[in-house]
């Protein structure tokens, strides 16, 4: 990932302001990507997940999500990065 910032002589700097929401949002694939795998909550979601998908289908594909499966499960990191950061 590297740093953005530098300090006069040259040392990085990682602000967590900066780095943490990438931090949790990695950390939360651990507790999120798992979720799918469960046929009882896939099945909730298969329904209309594709039809989200379908209005978003070219620019999606471009950013390497071609199923349902793979924006279903950032968008719910994603979510859950907004809800740790609430309480941070």
């Amino acid at each position: 990932m590297g740093s953005w910032t530098f300090t006069a002589t040259f040392q990085p700097l990682f602000p967590k302001e900066i780095y943490m929401p990438y931090l949790i949002h990695e950390f939360n694939h651990s507790f999120i990507d798992h979720l799918l795998d469960d046929e009882t909550i896939a099945q909730q979601l298969k329904a209309s997940a594709p039809i989200l998908l379908k209005t978003e289908e070219a620019p999606m594909k471009l950013e390497g999500y071609g199923d349902w499966h793979s924006p279903v499960n950032e968008s719910l990191v994603r979510a859950s990065v907004v809800r740790y950061m609430m309480l941070w």
